[in-house]
């Protein structure tokens, strides 16, 4: 009986001491794994001649120096990587951005965070991303897709142009320094040939089981151009194929907003 009573208790230390070297074990491995990845949150804001934009809030437009006031703002966010010399990860596909709600009562340095989770943790240099839609996603219609994805929208797509609208800037316009914003605005960039790729550097670390912020401006004065501005009362909608070469030289201005 007294052996039988030490090998009872023997096997009982043997599984309890089991238990807690694998609950151990465990918690180690995952720990490790979240200790070895963070999370990169992609701060992206809206300045309109170096202050924050307000949405709805009316500016005065270049040229012509007449009232201006944005609705909206929003784009296609898609093959974004992050790297140092010699390395390039990708860490997001494809993603729909809209900045509009973030920017109704902006707060200056804080606009809309955009989450990128399991970064390898590191030291990085740059970030690259695309305004817009490789060829390969626009060939395609929101009918392609069930409706939980975000290709599936039909506003955020021409069928006669057989595109989706890579970005959008929508608002309102005056005709006349004092006059009233009757003339409604909707600047979408779309085609192939919109797709628009950026390269930022940006010195950043990403710690494990930590967020990392990048800030990422978008300047939407240099949206509408510096030495040459968009002319808005002559073309305050792009609609049309016809309208390719406008389209072109928003596109270019926006690649000089971003940083």
């Amino acid at each position: 009986m007294f052996n039988f009573n030490i090998r009872r208790d023997m096997r009982t230390k043997v599984i309890f001491y089991t238990l807690i070297f694998l609950f151990s074990f465990s918690y180690w491995s995952c720990n490790k794994s979240d200790n070895e990845k963070g999370t990169l949150v992609l701060n992206f804001t809206l300045t309109y001649d170096g202050q924050p934009l307000k949405m709805y809030e009316t500016y005065t437009y270049p040229n012509p120096k007449v009232p201006f006031q944005f609705s909206r703002v929003s784009f296609y966010l898609t093959d974004v990587q992050i790297g140092n010399t010699g390395t390039q990860t990708k860490i997001k596909d494809l993603d729909y951005i809209n900045l509009t709600n973030a920017h109704i009562n902006p707060v200056a340095g804080s606009g809309f965070k955009y989450e990128i989770k399991d970064i390898e943790k590191g030291q990085y240099d740059h970030i690259n991303f695309n305004i817009g839609l490789p060829s390969e996603l626009n060939s395609k219609s929101p009918t392609d897709y069930e409706a939980s994805n975000i290709l599936s929208n039909n506003s955020e797509y021409w069928p006669a142009w057989a595109s989706y609208i890579y970005f959008k800037c929508e608002g309102l316009v005056a005709y006349t320094p004092d006059g009233e914003l009757i003339q409604p605005v909707a600047l979408h960039l779309g085609s192939d040939a919109a797709l628009l790729p950026i390269e930022l550097s940006k010195s950043f670390s990403i710690t494990g089981g930590q967020n990392t912020e990048v800030n990422i401006n978008i300047e939407m004065k240099k949206f509408f151009g510096s030495e040459k501005v968009y002319d808005v009362l002559t073309v305050p909608q792009i609609h049309s194929l016809g309208q390719l070469p406008y389209i072109n030289e928003l596109v270019q201005n926006l690649k000089t907003a971003i940083n």
